[in-house]
């Protein structure tokens, strides 16, 4: 019996085209701050997308030479800047997801504030084609995408080990590559640009241009 699949989802830069955004609001918030390049700075950010928030600009300071950082403000300032980012659909993804949640539960596993993600989906008229919306939540840190995501998953659902495996985790981040590696589940990587390479490296087993080429994928061989 071919076990139960299920589809999971990043979802900036992966189901919206936000990324370019994102990255302008990282480089301009380290560079108001601590007159680092906003355009490296913004490079920084796209290298490590899908990585928890907080370690991205862990990452782009210590680059800078920055010590001692106001971290939490940066953060406090990002996502009062994200909550205002009106959503931006790929074309294809209405009636892919359609179509998907048909035949597999659909699961979105986010770096992005929970009740953010939760709200743009509702505003852009997917949140139902969704059996979860996993966010990051600054009251429980330990929950985040990766083996915490699938966890609530694996207990929500009932689903088995060998259901995760039958699974496929679609990103267009190499820490989406990975921790669906990690967890022995199928790696898509969506291309939004000159990606291919780092997906690939991280561990993608196949790499899409969008997310049509994920139906014949997700269809049990």
């Amino acid at each position: 019996m071919i076990p139960r699949r299920v589809l999971f989802f990043d979802f900036d830069g992966t189901l919206i085209n936000s990324m370019p955004q994102h990255a302008q609001i990282f480089g301009s918030l380290l560079a108001d701050a601590y007159s680092l390049d906003p355009e490296a700075a913004g490079r920084d950010y796209l290298s490590l997308a899908g990585v928890p928030l907080e370690k991205q600009f862990r990452h782009a300071l210590a680059n800078g030479g920055i010590v001692e950082p106001d971290i939490d403000a940066l953060l406090a300032e990002f996502w009062l800047r994200y909550a205002k980012l009106e959503p931006v659909l790929f074309p294809e993804v209405p009636r892919v997801l359609a179509r998907l949640a048909a035949s597999y539960p659909l699961i979105v596993t986010s770096q992005g504030r929970q009740t953010m993600v939760e709200a743009k989906l509702a505003h852009l008229g997917l949140a139902h084609h969704f059996t979860l919306i996993l966010g990051v939540d600054p009251e429980r840190p330990e929950l985040g995408k990766g083996e915490p995501h699938f966890r609530i998953a694996r207990e929500s659902l009932g689903l088995s080990a060998q259901n995760i495996e039958a699974s496929l985790m679609t990103g267009d981040g190499a820490f989406d590559m990975q921790v669906a590696r990690a967890a022995n589940m199928t790696a898509v990587g969506r291309l939004t640009g000159d990606n291919a390479e780092a997906l690939f490296a991280a561990g993608a087993h196949h790499v899409i241009s969008d997310l049509r080429g994920l139906i014949p994928l997700a269809q049990p061989k």
